[in-house]
């Protein structure tokens, strides 16, 4: 049986990790990665990044840590659009992780909600 981390991690992802804001203030972020994940669309409540309840509308289950406050979309590279055209981006707004009974495998979890602007890319 394979490890908790990588049971049934059959859809693709794309992450942009949350960069430093610019001199505006205004939130960036890095390029995106590809990961392997399984999305659950089921509403919840939950704690957000300062403690906050929010309701959130869906979960997605990972191999990897993704940080709070990155976007994320389901999909994969390849059949990715322009940034600029990409639509229902979701936003990580908590995490945690799930241990197998034995604590030698994790598998990270993110409570996600829609984001409604574009995708705010860092300039190199």
């Amino acid at each position: 049986m394979p490890p908790i981390e990588k049971q049934n991690l059959k859809q693709s992802a794309i992450v942009w990790e949350p960069s430093t804001p610019n001199e505006h203030g205004e939130k960036l972020v890095k390029k995106p990665y590809p990961i392997k994940s399984r999305w659950e669309y089921k509403e919840r409540q939950v704690l957000d990044g300062n403690g906050n309840t929010v309701i959130c509308e869906g979960r997605v289950y990972t191999n990897s840590e993704i940080p709070v406050g990155s976007l994320i979309w389901q999909g994969d590279l390849t059949e990715k659009p322009a940034d600029s055209e990409i639509t229902n981006v979701k936003e990580v707004v908590s995490k945690g992780k799930i241990p197998d009974i034995k604590s030698r495998h994790t598998q990270h979890y993110v409570n996600i909600n829609a984001y409604k602007q574009g995708i705010p890319l860092e300039s190199n």
